[in-house]
């Protein structure tokens, strides 16, 4: 009977250690996908990060250029105006010196002495 019972106990031993290990086992492999996971999701992060940095990066420069080349559109526009600021004042001055032209005087009657008594 004592045999019996030390197999029972032997086989119930064996089964709880088996069920320990696969356990520690299972555990074991638990951690190391999680730490996969970790390592995975930082690297995912990181990734979104650089290709967000880039962007930010791309749109700035974009965005300067096309600043700038409002700015030199709106300085030429500014020069255009000038020039044509100068060009409508040449003209006015031109036509202005055209129409201050002294007219032909006509020749002055002489003064009778009737005239000079006055």
């Amino acid at each position: 009977m004592s045999l019996g019972r030390a197999k029972e106990k032997e086989v119930k031993e064996a089964k709880e250690k088996e069920v320990k290990e696969k356990a520690r086992v299972a555990k074991e492999k638990e951690v190391k996908e999680a730490k996969e996971k970790k390592v995975i999701e930082k690297a995912r992060v990181t990734l979104e990060k650089e290709v967000k940095d880039k962007a930010k990066v791309t749109l700035e420069k974009a965005l300067k250029k096309a600043k700038e080349a409002k700015l030199k559109e709106a300085k030429e526009a500014k020069e255009a105006k000038v020039e044509d600021a100068k060009d409508t004042k040449e003209a006015k001055v031109k036509e202005a010196k055209e129409a201050k032209r002294p007219k032909p005087k006509r020749p002055k009657r002489p003064k009778t002495q009737c005239c000079l008594q006055h």
